[in-house]
C-alpha cells in the first residue's frame, strides 16, 4: 500500500526523491521480452530509442528503454550505428553533411546535413530502369 501511496504522490508533484524510485521501474522494461522486443525492433517502424544505455553523457540523459521518438528513416541508421541523436548530427556536420545510407527498409537514400538551415535532409534515390 506505502508503495502505490508513493507511486500516486510522484504522479502529482514529481518529487525528486520519488522519480528517482520510480524511474528504476521504467528501467526494467528492458529486462522484459516485450521490452527486448520494442528496443530490436522499434527502428523496422521508424522508431528510436532516444535515450540508449551508456550514451548518458552525449544524450545528457538516463538510460530509458521506453522513451521511443519517431525519426523514420533515420532509425535505422541510429540503431544500426548504435547512436543517439546527437552523434548522428555530428557525424553529419563533421562529414561535410554527407551520409549515404543504402537499404534501409529495402531502399537507397541519400542523407545530408543542411548547413543553411541546420536540420537533415534525405532524397529517396531511385533508379530509372
Amino acid at each position: 500500500k506505502a508503495f502505490f501511496e508513493d507511486y500516486l504522490a510522484y504522479l502529482e508533484t514529481k518529487d525528486p526523491v520519488l522519480t528517482e524510485k520510480f524511474h528504476f521501474l521504467r528501467q526494467e522494461l528492458a529486462n522484459t521480452s516485450e521490452g527486448r522486443l520494442l528496443i530490436h525492433n522499434a527502428y523496422k517502424f521508424g522508431f528510436d530509442i532516444s535515450y540508449k544505455k551508456g550514451k548518458e553523457t552525449i544524450s545528457g540523459h538516463v538510460y530509458e528503454p521506453w522513451h521511443l521518438f519517431y525519426r523514420g528513416i533515420h532509425a535505422e541508421v541510429l540503431y544500426k550505428m548504435n547512436w543517439v541523436i546527437q552523434e548522428y548530427w555530428q557525424y553529419l556536420k563533421l562529414n561535410n553533411g554527407l551520409l549515404f545510407a543504402s537499404e534501409i527498409n529495402g531502399q537507397v537514400y541519400y542523407i545530408a546535413y543542411d548547413y543553411d538551415t541546420d536540420t537533415i535532409r534525405s532524397y529517396l534515390i531511385i533508379e530509372e530502369s
